[in-house]
């Protein structure tokens, strides 16, 4: 994935970024660039051949452009571009019709949420995202063999890790996360499905 980080501050953008790179994620890859709210208004958008990203992270309190300004030039032209705010203030409440935002002060945790959120909405990538341990890990779903449910606990078993992983959700989470629209609805996910309310029934 294309990640831009738009800061008029170089040494913030090269912590977020260091933050991004830092996080291992299996079989996905993070590609930043870091530019200044100038750079990226007059060099990559406001050209003829604009330069889109998968994921924008926009500093919020910037001399030339702000990144409310920025992120609403960018949904004119790219609606269900996924955008992040950051911000030296830890008490910012969002009401500007971005995906969230992240404290400069906080990195380690807020980061890695960032990137947790941002996999969960591409459906496209068809993985089951979650944190564990502070750490983004993802599988996929062509990898899950089944899930057993018990009560509000559910043990994953991959192909990859017979003996699972813990997951405190319930059955009908797990249905409403496995059955999110996509290109299309493989067999292994129907499967999984009916396996989870089999598991339910037998306890």
């Amino acid at each position: 994935y294309r990640v831009v980080i738009i800061d008029d501050d170089v040494q913030d953008s090269i912590l977020i970024k260091n933050e991004i790179e830092h996080i291992y994620m299996d079989g996905v890859t993070f590609y930043v660039q870091c530019v200044t709210d100038k750079q990226f208004m007059n060099e990559m958008f406001e050209v003829e051949n604009p330069v889109f990203f998968d994921l924008y992270v926009i500093d919020i309190d910037m001399p030339y452009r702000n990144g409310v300004c920025i992120s609403n030039e960018i949904r004119k032209v790219k609606p269900n571009a996924k955008i992040y705010l950051s911000s030296n203030h830890d008490d910012l409440i969002l009401q500007f019709g971005i995906d969230g935002f992240i404290r400069k002060a906080n990195l380690k945790h807020d980061v890695p949420m960032m990137l947790y959120r941002f996999l969960q909405s591409v459906k496209a990538t068809r993985k089951y995202v979650y944190v564990y341990n502070g750490e983004v890990q993802s599988i996929d779903y062509q990898d899950v063999m089944y899930i057993e449910v018990c009560d509000n606990d559910a043990n994953i078993i991959t192909r990859k890790n017979k003996t699972g992983f813990r997951e405190r959700k319930t059955l009908k989470q797990f249905e409403k996360i496995f059955q999110q629209p996509a290109s299309g609805k493989s067999t292994v996910l129907s499967m999984i499905i009916t396996i989870m309310q089999f598991s339910e029934q037998m306890i």
